[in-house]
Formats: structure tokens, C-alpha cells, sequence
């Protein structure tokens, strides 16, 4: 997360889930961008309005696999966030 300036989040402090935003001077199509980052990049995050926030939000479980694949999954996030660009 300190490597890039799209999302932002308040750091956990424990568990095993995060709950970043698309930073809100970010012109983004949110539906085309969970289109993307599901069909384009097979990464699966829960959609913001599950939580009752909108899809800028998006929540991400990082304790079940290894840290290679977490960090794959947040470069498939950022590419599909450029992609979404308005």
C-alpha cells in the first residue's frame, strides 16, 4: 500500500482483512472497474456496497495464502483502477 497513491486505508491493526478506498479525487467508472478486475485480472475483492459504502471501498483478505499472490492481487487492483479512469 505505501508504494501507490490511487488507494487509501486506515492500516489494521489486526486480523485478517483490509478496507481500502479508491481515493476520492479519482475520476473512476466503479462498475466497470470490479468488471475488469474480476474478468480481466481473475482477482475477486467484496464489493463496498456490501458493506453499506460505496464501490470506491472494496474489502480484501490477506491472511490465506502467500504474500506473492496478495501482492499480485493489489498490482491487479491498481491496473484495473488506470483501466477505469473516466
Amino acid at each position: 500500500m505505501q508504494n501507490q497513491d490511487i488507494l487509501e486505508w486506515v492500516e489494521p491493526q489486526g486480523g485478517c482483512v483490509c478496507f481500502p478506498r479508491i481515493q476520492k479525487d479519482i475520476q473512476v467508472d466503479t462498475g466497470h472497474f470490479h468488471q475488469v478486475l474480476l474478468n480481466k485480472y481473475s482477482t475477486y475483492v467484496g464489493r463496498g456496497h456490501w458493506f453499506e459504502e460505496d464501490d470506491r471501498y472494496m474489502r480484501i483478505g490477506y491472511s490465506w495464502d502467500k504474500t506473492e499472490k496478495l501482492q499480485k492481487g493489489l498490482h491487479n487492483i491498481l491496473k484495473a483502477i488506470n483501466e477505469s479512469r473516466i
